[in-house]
């Protein structure tokens, strides 16, 4: 009894010293995003393991920044490689955790995303309310440069 005691107590004195991963590392996942995100064409399998491992550790931090920003490297993945249906549920997702934090910022870069991924299917009609619904934000974050892009973008989807 006293052995397994101690073998006990060397397992957990183990697995506090030696942690089987690093610490949560914000920046480090950020990074690793914009980097799959430049290797999507070159190296798609790689990108997305990196992608989905980012957004796994960012839910295990429970960080919704980086889980948001996860989903939204996702979505532009799958536009990037012509998936479509993929990036539309990862742009949906992406947009409920905006809607979540209830960050304007935030959402509009998912509205974005949203209309970029309807209008790469074809289907226009819902790609032209998430332009309106992204200028009517961008008018709220009086963003003059998202206010402009907008403008010219939805004339030419009409």
């Amino acid at each position: 009894m006293i052995r397994y005691l101690l073998s006990l107590v060397l397992v957990v004195f183990a697995i506090n010293v030696y942690p089987s991963e690093e610490p949560y590392n914000p920046t480090q996942v950020i990074y690793n995003l914009s980097h799959a995100l430049i290797n999507a064409k070159t190296d798609p399998t790689l990108s997305l393991a990196t992608i989905n491992r980012s957004i796994e550790l960012a839910e295990k931090a429970r960080d919704k920044k980086n889980i948001r920003l996860g989903y939204i490297t996702k979505s532009q993945f799958y536009l990037i490689n012509k998936q479509y249906d993929d990036a539309l549920l990862a742009a949906n997702f992406a947009y409920t955790l905006s809607l979540e934090t209830g960050i304007e910022r935030q959402v509009l870069d998912a509205v974005m995303l949203l209309s970029d991924a309807h209008l790469a299917k074809g289907i226009k009609n819902e790609s032209l309310e998430y332009l309106h619904r992204g200028l009517e934000l961008s008018y709220q974050l009086r963003d003059s440069a998202s206010i402009s892009k907008l403008l010219l973008i939805i004339p030419e989807v009409e």
